[in-house]
C-alpha cells in the first residue's frame, strides 16, 4: 500500500506522518508533499527538533509540492490540513481520509511536540489497520 500525507507547506505535519509511517510499517510505503510547498526548502527547525527527540531524524528532508504523479500513485491520501487548503478532487476522492491536526505555524516547541505525539498516535492506529 501507499500512502501520501498531505498538508499545506509540507513543513512540519505531513513529514512527520511520513516518517513514523515508514518507520513502522513493514508492508507499505508513505510520500508526504503539500499544496503550496516551497519545494527544496528545509523542515521547519521545530519540527526538526521534535522529530529527533522522538528518535526520528528528518534534517535532510525538503519540502515537496503535490504532484498529480503523486496522487495517481496512492492507495489512501491523509489529509492535515484543512479542508478548505485541499484541492477539490482530492477532497471528493474516496481514497482521501481528513485528520484533525493542528497548524504548527507560529508555534512554540511545546505545542510542535504536542502535534507530534498526536501525529504519532494517528499514524500507529493506521499502521495496525493496514500493515
Amino acid at each position: 500500500m501507499r500512502v501520501l500525507f498531505l498538508c499545506r507547506a509540507n513543513v512540519g505535519r505531513s513529514q512527520m506522518a511520513e516518517a513514523f509511517f515508514n518507520g513502522l510499517s513493514r508492508t507499505s510505503r508513505a510520500e508526504s508533499a503539500g499544496t503550496r510547498a516551497s519545494e527544496g526548502e528545509p523542515l521547519h527547525e521545530n519540527a526538526i527538533r521534535c522529530m529527533r527527540e522522538a528518535g526520528y531524524d528528518v534534517s535532510g528532508k525538503r519540502r515537496r509540492q503535490l504532484t498529480a504523479k503523486m496522487v495517481a500513485a496512492a492507495d489512501r491520501i491523509i489529509v492535515l490540513c484543512e479542508r478548505s487548503e485541499t484541492p477539490q478532487g482530492i477532497a471528493a476522492d474516496s481514497r482521501t481520509e481528513f485528520w484533525d491536526v493542528p497548524d504548527a505555524k507560529d508555534r512554540s516547541y511545546e505545542e510542535h511536540a504536542a502535534i507530534r505525539d498526536r501525529i504519532r498516535a494517528k499514524v500507529v492506529a493506521l499502521v495496525e489497520a493496514v500493515g
